[in-house]
């Protein structure tokens, strides 16, 4: 009767540890992107066009981590508030997430850059 007692202790334990290293995983909780098609572009100047749209970027997420880009498929990793596109034709990009609908470049030392991607629709 002890022992059962003990191991099942032990067993409720070990469930909470799982759990609570799942919950302090690196980068954070895993995510997704909200499915449709992004239309990505850059900041323009005062006096001229608002955005300077920058067509050759565009992708569309269309499942779980899934997105298409110029007509070729590939997964990206969404932690936290970071994205990287882990293949396909946008793989090594990295992003950090603004809001439910925008994306925002994040270059090599780590630093937002002026790229932006926003959802458009399903």
């Amino acid at each position: 009767m002890r022992l059962s007692w003990l191991a099942s202790g032990l067993l409720s334990g070990v469930a909470l540890l799982a759990a609570a290293a799942a919950a302090a995983a690196p980068g954070g909780q895993l995510r997704t992107l909200t499915r449709g098609f992004y239309q990505c572009g850059t900041p323009g100047l005062a006096g001229e066009t608002a955005v300077r749209m920058s067509e050759d970027l565009n992708f569309e997420v269309v499942n779980g981590s899934s997105y298409v880009f110029d007509g070729e498929r590939g997964t990206y990793l969404h932690t936290g508030d970071r994205v990287v596109f882990t293949s396909g034709g946008l793989r090594g990009a990295r992003f950090h997430r603004v809001s439910q609908v925008m994306i925002q470049a994040v270059a090599k030392d780590g630093t937002l850059g002026d790229l932006r991607c926003v959802r458009q629709g399903e």
